[in-house]
């Protein structure tokens, strides 16, 4: 007798399987010549090519050991790994098959999900013709979060979920103002010319970097193919990036308003002016700062005692017209009745010295010198005689009968013209001191005789004149 063949399990190359189980055929009861067919070992890791589960033995010679031949059997994976966070996301383990056939799976769908998930794929190591090797049968599909811009213009349906409020479109426009308010200090309209540059405004349009997969604030770069990507190597913290038109509100000039001197700048004051105002970021506040203004000193025309003078105006000192915190010299006002103490109307006034709102007090004097008021009665006081009386007319003598002529007619006709003339005048002088002066004078309620009685002497003397007159001609007469 001699040993039965046996099994051996081999490779493609037709190399037995190291360790590989090489089983005997078993004998075949009815023929002690023969053996009969066996089972197939099981070999680990691999498999018969052929699927059937016996093995024939040589039919010549079942001495001879028949080899079996087996195909390896592999598994393999692919990991999908987050380069951001060098996190594994998930991982696909392939179905055990034969070296050399063909793997049955696709990259495609599970690259996509995450693609819609935010991801941006930066390499994929598995074939697309993938087939079942020998050894490396595991791959790696490396992704990275993939990252949106978000600005002003951003669409709200871009913006990955999760977004924090600072960072959404509309929290990305910022705009800073400066507000330059004119006001006067008595409460009335201001009439100056407000400058075009009393209302100014900075826009601030923000950038922000938000990662599409987990809508957090994160440092971007841009990969080859120009998509925004996490740029994982600059560990700063991530922050909106602000661009602003400027960082400055340029100086606004005060104007000056007629009637009105700039009093007080509220703040950022420089000189006159409202001053530039530099180092504006998105985060600072709105500026407002009130100007204000009060009406300019006056004139007042006063008496000597120094009460105003009723019924007249109070001009106001003119404005400097080269600046708004200054006032130039007035002029005396013409008043009716009244002259200036020193100088003329149209003489300049002065302001008082840094003091623009601060009036001024013009003393002015009547024309005409203010009668006198009796001290204790208002018993008109009786005219003095006159020094010198009229010399009364001698009784002529009666003459003797002239003839009569038409020269003595002519004569007594001009006398008498003359006389009635000089009468009539003498009235109406009198008429008119009489009227003039007939005045109720103030405190007393005394009317102002002496003016009457002034009157009344001057009528006399002037009667007394007539009188004289008429004696002499008659004497001229007689002669």
């Amino acid at each position: 007798y001699a040993p039965l063949g046996k099994m051996i399990p081999v490779d493609p190359s037709g190399k037995p399987i190291p360790d590989a189980p090489t089983p005997q055929f078993p004998n075949n009861p009815s023929d002690p010549s023969k053996g009969n067919p066996g089972n197939k070992p099981e070999v680990p890791g691999w498999t018969p090519v052929d699927p059937s589960k016996t093995v024939n033995p040589d039919p010549s010679d079942p001495g001879k050991n028949v080899p079996v031949p087996y195909a390896q059997v592999v598994a393999g994976t692919v990991t999908y790994i987050d380069d951001t966070t060098g996190k594994t996301l998930s991982t696909y383990d392939i179905p055990k098959g034969t070296v050399g056939s063909k793997i049955n799976y696709s990259t495609t769908e599970t690259i996509n999900n995450y693609e819609k998930q935010g991801y941006v794929l930066v390499s994929n190591n598995y074939p697309t013709d993938a087939v079942y090797k020998v050894s490396g049968n595991d791959y790696q599909v490396h992704l990275v979060e993939g990252v949106q811009p978000i600005t002003p213009d951003t669409p709200p349906t871009d913006v990955p979920t999760g977004t924090p409020e600072n960072a959404q479109p509309s929290a990305l426009k910022k705009d800073v103002s400066l507000t330059v308010k004119y006001v006067n200090s008595d409460g009335s309209q201001f009439t100056g010319t407000v400058p075009a540059n009393a209302s100014q405004s900075l826009n601030f349009s923000g950038e922000a970097y938000v990662s599409k997969v987990t809508g957090k604030l994160v440092n971007a770069k841009q990969d080859a193919k120009g998509q925004w990507i996490v740029d994982s190597s600059n560990t700063a913290t991530p922050e909106i990036t602000w661009t602003p038109e400027s960082s400055s509100f340029s100086e606004v000039v005060s104007p000056v308003e007629a009637g009105y001197y700039l009093k007080n700048i509220s703040s950022h004051e420089a000189g006159n002016n409202v001053e530039a105002i530099s180092g504006i970021t998105h985060t600072s506040d709105n500026v407002e700062v009130t100007v204000t203004y009060a009406p300019l000193g006056k004139m007042i025309p006063v008496d000597p005692s120094g009460k105003p003078i009723p019924g007249q105006e109070h001009p106001q000192f003119p404005n400097n017209p080269n600046n708004p915190t200054e006032v130039i010299p007035g002029t005396k006002p013409n008043i009716l009745g009244y002259h200036p103490e020193n100088g003329k109307p149209g003489d300049p006034v002065n302001p008082v010295p840094g003091k623009p709102g601060e009036d001024v007090l013009v003393k002015y004097v009547p024309d005409t010198s203010t009668p006198k008021v009796p001290n204790k009665s208002t018993t008109p006081v009786k005219p003095e005689t006159p020094a010198e009386q009229p010399a009364k007319s001698e009784k002529p003598a009666t003459p003797s009968t002239p003839e009569k002529t038409n020269v003595s007619n002519k004569s007594e006709k001009v006398e008498n013209t003359s006389i009635n003339n000089i009468a009539s005048q003498a009235n109406k002088r009198t008429e008119k001191v009489v009227n003039k002066k007939a005045k109720t004078l103030p405190k007393t309620g005394a009317q102002n005789n002496e003016g009457v009685l002034a009157g009344v002497v001057g009528s006399a003397l002037a009667l007394f004149g007539l009188i004289g007159l008429i004696g002499d001609n008659k004497r001229k007469k007689k002669i």
